[in-house]
């Protein structure tokens, strides 16, 4: 489990906190080691687990009106850091794209249609900066490979080569798109 957020200071002790937006925050002394993080992550995952469902449940419940804004600014966000990501990556990779959607999709990180549109959840802004890389890089390897035969795994592997982990890393954080 990764953090969405570390946040270092002078403090002496570590603490996590889970934000109304589901979002996992450590906070760390300035030079602890990041293994020592990851540790203490994993001693404490079941009550990481259990406060991040809660603060799901909230969301859920939450006003229409606040939900209808956190999600504006959450889609806003999203569509800022995708976009630059998906210039930067099609560049790199070579590709060329039609258009960037943010959906509500609840099912699916991102999607390429077969003109090449590409469409991501809006819930993007809120993972990993290396998990949004991978989802913005699996989705433009379908502009040269519309299928997930080796071809398209290599060419994924080669512009992300810890892909396997990262996909790990959606599988187990799947929840989130309910927040879509």
């Amino acid at each position: 489990m990764e953090p969405n957020k570390i946040i270092r200071s002078k403090r002496r002790t570590l603490a996590i906190e889970i934000s109304p937006r589901a979002e996992l925050i450590v906070r760390a002394p300035n030079r602890l080691p990041e293994n020592q993080i990851v540790k203490f992550i994993e001693q404490r995952s079941a009550w990481i687990e259990k406060h991040i469902q809660e603060a799901i449940k909230n969301v859920n419940r939450a006003k229409p009106e606040e939900l209808n804004q956190d999600i504006l600014v959450l889609k806003r966000q999203t569509r800022q850091v995708v976009k630059i990501k998906v210039e930067q990556f099609s560049k790199i990779m070579g590709l060329k794209y039609q258009d960037i959607k943010i959906s509500k999709a609840k099912s699916k990180w991102g999607s390429c249609s077969p003109t090449n549109n590409l469409s991501f959840s809006r819930v993007l802004a809120a993972l990993p900066e290396t998990v949004l890389d991978y989802v913005v890089i699996h989705e433009l390897a379908h502009i040269k490979h519309k299928n997930h035969m080796q071809q398209f795994w290599n060419l994924v592997q080669e512009y992300c080569p810890d892909y396997k982990n990262q996909r790990r890393w959606l599988r187990e954080h799947a929840y989130l798109l309910e927040l879509a």
